[in-house]
């Protein structure tokens, strides 16, 4: 089995290869868009970078399970509970990758046995990298990363995703009351939201209608952090379709507020 520092290595080195076709992409608007089922976007880059971090993986880890979002993989209702699998989203944010909006990165993390091992997270149009392996710490271009000490809402600022649509399926109304009484709002989905905790720059966030790719690496870099991440109901998985991550002094009034709804 792989240590936990060949797989971040490993990591690393994807989106080495894989990051200037990203941005090739990403300025020259030259590629397909397509619509998922879910009326949700796809984009000829997404697939094409998927496929080549999947060829890469089985290079390096010959037996390993893959799930990714675009390659046929469904995702999975439950933690792998024996071995090591790859979670793979090649664009989050694709929607931002396909209006122009430069915060859109690949997001990578190694499960073993159940548990979130190591992640990444590159965005390369606005130059940032954010990772972590479980007990090494968390790391943004290469310094370490701490949550806030805020402990009071009134003081707190919240990020969110969607409030309304396809994106904001599954979310209470109720977090609104919740956004109504603390300090700073700002409306930052996907990872760069989770990171803005992970970094201080924020208290808490939260964000729905996800899938396990989504939220894979972002758990094991916030909780590295010093954070904690949640589902609305308090469990720590990235199977539950929507996710709570905060600086862990105001998780809970956050939680309350979603229960309420």
């Amino acid at each position: 089995m792989a240590t936990t520092h060949t797989r971040l290595d490993f990591l690393h080195r994807v989106v080495e290869e894989t990051n200037d076709r990203l941005l090739h992409y990403f300025n020259t608007r030259s590629f397909s868009v397509s619509q998922k089922a879910n009326t949700s976007p796809v984009t000829q880059a997404d697939v094409e970078i998927e496929t080549m971090i999947r060829k890469v993986a089985r290079e390096q880890f010959p037996n390993l399970n893959i799930v990714g979002e675009e390659c046929g993989s469904e995702a999975p209702s439950e933690p792998q509970k024996s071995g090591l699998r790859l979670i793979i989203d090649p664009i989050d944010a694709t929607a931002n990758f396909i209006r122009g909006v430069p915060i859109f990165g690949t997001l990578l993390a190694f499960e073993e046995n159940g548990v979130m091992t190591d992640g990444l997270i590159s965005a390369p149009a606005i130059g940032a990298t954010w990772w972590a392996s479980r007990g090494s710490g968390a790391f943004y271009n290469g310094q370490r990363m701490q949550v806030s000490a805020i402990d009071s809402v009134s003081e707190a600022c919240v990020f969110h995703g969607a409030l309304y649509g396809y994106e904001a399926q599954g979310l209470p109304e109720s977090f609104q009351a919740f956004l109504a009484k603390t300090k700073r709002q700002r409306g930052f989905g996907d990872f760069y939201a989770p990171m803005l905790v992970a970094m201080g720059a924020g208290e808490c966030c939260v964000d729905a209608n996800l899938q396990c790719w989504d939220m894979a690496p972002i758990q094991v870099i916030l909780e590295e952090a010093g954070g904690r991440f949640s589902d609305f109901s308090g469990n720590a998985s990235v199977y539950s379709h929507h996710m709570v991550c905060s600086n862990g002094q105001v998780h809970e009034a956050c939680l309350a507020s979603l229960r309420h709804g």
